[in-house]
């Protein structure tokens, strides 16, 4: 009965996984960065900053490893999200207390060669609504020995719709494993903040960017220097268009893709 048991979620898992990434790569343009840098054969402890409830699958479906996220307890409410929890061996963390199972879970699970997964902002966009970081990526590192691994994330929302995720190098802390201190505790937090927000600040260029680079380069005439100068006058040109739209019509366009360029100059 366990092996038909363990099969079928075997099978969810792949089903679910594929169907997500699909997803990811058809619907938001998923860009994956940096997969060469994620071990395949040891514990791991991903984490990386949380802006959308898009976050979790899309480390799920892209690290071509098992993850076990760390979720609050309440999405177990949820029967739809309870079964996924089920399936991807989620573990559910009572909020604003110390839960001594789902530390013991998570521990035993590193112990095991698994990777758990959590977002030290504790919740969606964290750091912008104040919140302090926890440091449960550093608790776990120096009690387990796994390394930490980075993850940044950009994208998917309604003025950047296409999302890059990038996996940064793994982080070894196993010089402090045991340790109690609550200073050094701190000191890996704001270390791993500071790889995975710089992570997450991910240049995007434009297809014209891209296409424009391809001409020049492979052109005799001057080549990177020509697209640099031709995207300074893009630039400026872009800024002259947005300016005049938020004086007129007090409307702001942030994104500098083409096609919000050419939206900009419909509406003057």
């Amino acid at each position: 009965m366990e092996k038909i048991k363990n099969g079928f979620k075997s099978m969810i898992k792949w089903i679910v996984r594929g169907a997500m990434y699909l997803w990811f790569k058809i619907y938001y343009r998923a860009e994956i960065i940096g997969l060469e840098n994620i071990p395949k054969d040891e514990p791991l402890i991903f984490c990386g900053n949380h802006r959308t409830y898009l976050d979790p699958p899309l480390m799920v479906c892209t690290a071509k490893r098992h993850m076990r996220f760390l979720a609050k307890d309440e999405l177990a409410k949820n029967p739809f999200l309870n079964f996924l929890g089920w399936a991807f061996g989620a573990i559910h963390v009572k909020r604003d207390e110390k839960d001594i199972t789902a530390i013991k879970e998570s521990l035993k699970a590193l112990k095991d060669g698994e990777c758990i997964a959590l977002f030290p902002e504790g919740t969606r966009n964290g750091i912008e609504k104040g919140e302090k970081l926890k440091d449960g990526v550093a608790f776990f590192a120096v009690r387990s020995g796994a390394k930490v691994l980075p993850c940044g994330i950009k994208g998917g929302t309604k003025e950047n719709k296409k999302v890059v995720i990038k996996y940064g190098k793994p982080l070894d802390y196993s010089q402090y494993k045991g340790t109690k201190d609550k200073e050094i505790l701190e000191k890996i937090t704001r270390r791993n903040y500071g790889k995975y927000y710089g992570i997450s600040k991910i240049k995007q260029k434009s297809i014209i960017y891209k296409k424009v680079q391809y001409i020049f380069i492979n052109n005799k005439s001057g080549g990177p220097a020509n697209y640099r100068l031709l995207k300074s006058f893009y630039n400026i040109f872009y800024n002259f268009v947005c300016r005049n739209l938020q004086n007129k019509k007090n409307v702001s366009c942030s994104n500098r893709t083409p096609l919000c360029f050419v939206w900009s100059l419909t509406q003057l």
